[in-house]
């Protein structure tokens, strides 16, 4: 998980994505929180963001993210 309110997501999140693959943790899911303009959102879930949480989102949506995908790993 990745929180950015600096603006700086659509350098450090393909950063961090990129580093993650060339470590061997092309598999791990990443998911970020904070302030992403709407027009952000399909580039950043095109380079491999599986849930982006705006301002406001409940911690309750958050953990049940978390969970699904711990489960999806599980499974695997």
């Amino acid at each position: 998980g990745i929180s950015i309110l600096s603006g700086a997501h659509n350098v450090l999140v393909p950063e961090i994505i990129d580093e993650l693959a060339a470590r061997g943790g092309a598999d791990i899911p990443v998911f970020v929180g904070g302030i992403i303009p709407d027009k952000d959102i399909e580039p950043l879930v095109a380079r491999g963001v599986r849930k982006i949480f705006l301002p406001g989102s409940s911690t309750r949506d958050i953990i049940a993210f978390i969970q699904e995908e711990i489960g999806q790993r599980q499974r695997a």
